[in-house]
């Protein structure tokens, strides 16, 4: 349902909001709406004619109109970006401080958005963006080479990349309306990252980061917290500071809200008291696939054991050993560390080049199967060397391939993808390394998925297994995990799995909900969250 707004702006459409922003809803009379921050509008939300959006969308971007700052947090394929886009939209098109008797629209005017994102996804969004930006035309400009030439309005996307090379330049612009952290989880603030992360959010007092420059922010993942619930802090840190009164460095942070305290109370009821500070703050939209979207098909996971052959064994013997060695914490210095951890990764790599070419027979079986794979199967793993093999076999046996991994340029991996989708053509296999293909991509051609690696981070797992499950899928999605049988892989599993559940804790409603009763049996005279 929806209405044409007015002649003059009749390539849109408004839709009515939605009084329960998780799912049910209820259409009534378009009415006014005056926001805090002097917007007035009709009681909806105005998109792209071709949106056809669904309900928890419309929601989603009533929520975001009325905050400055928002963690857009949906499960991944939920359509981030067309809510993003929206509210640039709306923002171009009501205008601010109206006189009495003046209309709902006025003409766009020329916005400032940047966009930060990983470096893979940067033609993505040049789709996304000509796709459902429709306010006015603005210049794209990706800032992928030193001195680019910036126009004085238009959308800027910066690959996460090249941050720290144009903070200093972006900092002197003027300020930006809109910006967007797309899978903002590749921003941390560990040590490997720390300059990227200290361009993007600041580095406390000393210097300021890129989202101090812009009048609002959305950072926006799947999959947040890839690995801690502390990973959160300097999104707090850059875009709700007064939600850390007294709070000012991580490892405080951590002794709050991620470790248990002097009451004894565990860890779970800490994080399930962060989730209430960030829903609560209305700093986090966060919706599940399994409540927005029940009409999406289930997703199947199982792991599939590979028999063992030639000399395997050993090598799974070995790899077992030195991830004991590092369990046990069997070393003195940290370069004993860095060797032990190095020695793992040259097994693990051994280990992946082996199980490739049963790989390859097992994309093969299926998709002479069409029942099975709809002639479209995905393939993930971690090493490049292992993909090359996988690929060599495959057109060897006539068998087209779409590699995606670090190599492949930002175009090419675009074109792989509308390749993928379009209907018809040869039986095909995408075959993309776990962190340069995971996200990004809708890849609901296909319905099977094997995960020939999986990473210890569940949210690289997560990321990878939905360019399937998600928005546009019309049948049962099935994950094979591929391993060998008592080899490390299933202990990455398990700490996957345990990442899992703390970001759980921390982001999802149904945890929190499950907990409230938890803390009041442990603690009854427990603070009330707002004293965090």
């Amino acid at each position: 349902p929806f209405y044409n707004l007015c002649d003059d702006y009749s390539k849109g459409m408004i839709y009515p909001y939605y009084l329960n922003y998780q799912n049910s809803f209820t259409l009534g009379p378009v009415e006014t709406i005056w926001t805090a921050n002097g917007y007035a509008r009709p009681g909806g939300v105005y998109m792209a004619p071709t949106a056809n959006p669904y309900p928890f969308q419309i929601g989603g971007v009533q929520v975001l109109q009325a905050q400055r700052n928002a963690l857009i947090g949906d499960d991944p394929g939920a359509g981030k970006t067309l809510q993003f886009l929206t509210v640039a939209n709306d923002q171009a098109l009501y205008p601010r401080n109206p006189t009495p008797g003046q209309r709902f629209l006025k003409p766009a005017r020329n916005l400032r958005v940047l966009v930060g994102c990983p470096a893979f996804l940067v033609e993505n969004w040049r789709d996304e963006i000509e796709k459902w930006y429709f306010a006015e035309r603005l210049p794209l400009v990706i800032l992928d080479r030193p001195r680019v030439a910036l126009p004085p309005f238009g959308f800027y996307v910066l690959p996460y990349s090249r941050v720290a090379a144009y903070r200093e330049r972006l900092l002197g612009e003027p300020i930006f309306d809109l910006m967007a952290l797309d899978e903002v989880h590749y921003v941390k603030g560990d040590a490997a990252q720390v300059q990227r992360a200290a361009a993007v959010f600041g580095d406390g007092f000393k210097t300021p980061g890129l989202v101090s420059h812009a009048m609002r922010g959305f950072p926006m993942s799947g999959t947040p917290l890839p690995n801690s619930p502390a990973e959160v802090y300097n999104m707090l840190r850059a875009f709700a500071p007064s939600l850390l009164p007294g709070i000012h460095s991580r490892a405080a942070f951590e002794s709050r809200f991620t470790t248990p305290d002097e009451r004894g109370r565990p860890t779970p009821i800490r994080q399930s008291a962060l989730q209430a500070l960030l829903r609560a703050s209305g700093l986090m939209m966060r919706r599940n696939k399994a409540d927005i979207l029940p009409q999406l098909p289930k997703k199947k996971v199982e792991i599939l054991h590979i028999p063992i052959h030639g000399n395997i064994e050993d090598l799974i013997r070995e790899e077992v050993e030195l991830f004991e060695m590092a369990r046990r914490r069997q070393y003195t210095t940290a370069t004993e560390l860095q060797n032990l951890v190095g020695h793992i990764m040259v097994v693990r790599k051994k280990l992946a080049i082996a199980k490739a070419p049963r790989i390859a027979d097992y994309a093969d079986y299926l998709l002479k199967t069409e029942e099975a794979s709809k002639g479209r199967l995905i393939v993930f793993m971690l090493h490049r060397e292992a993909i090359d093999i996988i690929e060599q076999m495959l057109t060897a046996k006539r068998i087209r391939c779409l590699v995606v991994d670090g190599r492949t340029p930002m175009r090419r991996r675009h074109e792989h993808k509308t390749t993928f989708q379009k209907p018809g053509g040869p039986p095909t296999v995408f075959l993309g390394q776990i962190r340069a293909a995971g996200v990004g991509l809708t890849l609901t051609a296909a319905r099977r998925v094997g995960m020939g690696e999986v990473s210890w981070s569940f949210a690289d797992n997560t990321q990878a297994m939905d360019r399937v499950h998600r928005i546009g899928q019309t049948d049962e999605v099935r994950v094979d995990i591929l391993a060998f049988p008592h080899a490390v892989e299933g202990r990455v599993l398990e700490a996957a799995a345990k990442k899992e559940l703390n970001a759980s804790r921390t982001l999802d409603v149904r945890f929190a909900d499950a907990l409230t009763a938890a803390e009041e049996a442990l603690d009854p005279d427990a603070e009330d969250i707002g004293d965090y």
